[in-house]
């Protein structure tokens, strides 16, 4: 063999090798990316955990109990139930501490039952005022009629799969709407399966686990034709409405929206929901028509406590957890 046949075999040789090495290098560069990407959205849900685990800690241990100590992040504390953990945006204009839980005008959200109630933490997040029943009545709803009492003081009300009473509600939903209200819909408004509100707006059925098609587009939100959502409770809907999404059964309109005088109707199927394509949570996304311009960023995670606590925003700075006479009390030292 001559030496330029010797020399030319371990050019090539090495060549590969130097090829192949690249190449593990970088498929080692590009899953450790990904690691380091999961364990840092990992992190934050154990963060919000451990936060959650503190308050239940300090609640249960009666009155008198104090920690102090780092929560690793901005965390806002909400009264029922809910710790935030994440990149929050702690201006005035989101969440003024006076205005977590109390009335306030900005808009206001109802759910009936215990298990329908997936947009409770964004409400919070955004300091609407929550009229809230534990069970869903045919009749009367005294938190309902309370809303219903102070609908002229508010923009946007969400209904959360409300089951109203169709002939107690509707005249008051439909004049409040009508002066230029925005009224805000999931699944099933009527505690039947048929109804017609504000003289153009019928829904009857339902069906499970459907795929919608998105043919429309809506100012206040981010859906864009092309689009595929799929809701697990599917509610049909027929008349003068403008189409979102479409579906796939019969081309019905599913998520859907129409004007009525001066406000206008949003209805969406479910919140159960999946925007394929996207990491959305769709439960943030229906309730971010409320502060539009400010969206929490997907770093943003939820989680529960138990205990009875006084709702706070806190920064990293060092925080005070005390226990005074049975109710936790969160603030940066």
């Amino acid at each position: 063999m001559k030496r330029g046949q010797v020399s030319v075999e371990f050019s090539l040789a090495f060549l590969a090798l130097f090829f192949f090495f690249f190449f593990l290098i970088n498929v080692s560069f590009f899953r450790s990316s990904l690691f380091e990407d999961w364990s840092s959205g990992f992190s934050n849900n154990q963060k919000c955990v451990r936060i959650a685990r503190i308050l239940n800690s300090v609640y249960g241990s009666g009155p008198g109990t104090d920690w102090n100590g780092f929560f690793d992040g901005n965390v806002i504390v909400l009264s029922d139930s809910y710790v935030v953990f994440g990149d929050v945006n702690f201006s005035a204009e989101l969440l003024d501490d006076e205005n977590v839980g109390d009335f306030n005008g900005l808009a206001a959200y109802y759910s009936c039952g215990s298990e329908e109630r997936m947009l409770l933490p964004f409400m919070q997040m955004y300091g609407v005022d929550v009229y809230y029943s534990g069970s869903c009545s045919s009749v009367s709803d005294s938190n309902l009629n309370l809303l219903i009492s102070r609908l002229d003081q508010y923009d946007v009300v969400f209904l959360e799969n409300p089951l109203l009473n169709y002939n107690s509600y509707r005249n008051a939903f439909d004049s409040w709407v009508a002066s230029g209200g925005t009224l805000v819909v999931t699944e099933y408004l009527y505690n039947r399966y048929w109804g017609i509100i504000m003289t153009n707006f019928w829904w009857r059925g339902h069906w499970t686990d459907q795929n919608t098609y998105v043919v429309g587009s809506h100012p206040s939100y981010p859906f864009v034709p092309g689009q595929t959502i799929f809701f697990h409770k599917c509610p049909a809907i027929f008349w003068n409405v403008n189409r979102v999404s479409n579906y796939s059964f019969f081309n019905l309109p599913a998520l859907s929206y129409f004007s009525y005088g001066s406000g206008e109707l949003i209805f969406f199927p479910d919140l159960n929901a999946v925007v394929f394509g996207t990491d959305w949570n769709f439960p943030k996304v229906v309730a971010s028509i409320v502060k539009p311009d400010v969206l929490l960023d997907d770093s943003v995670v939820f989680c529960e406590h138990q205990a009875i606590v006084v709702p706070a925003r806190l920064n990293m700075d060092e925080v005070s957890v005390r226990n005074v006479g049975g109710i936790v009390v969160v603030e940066n030292k």
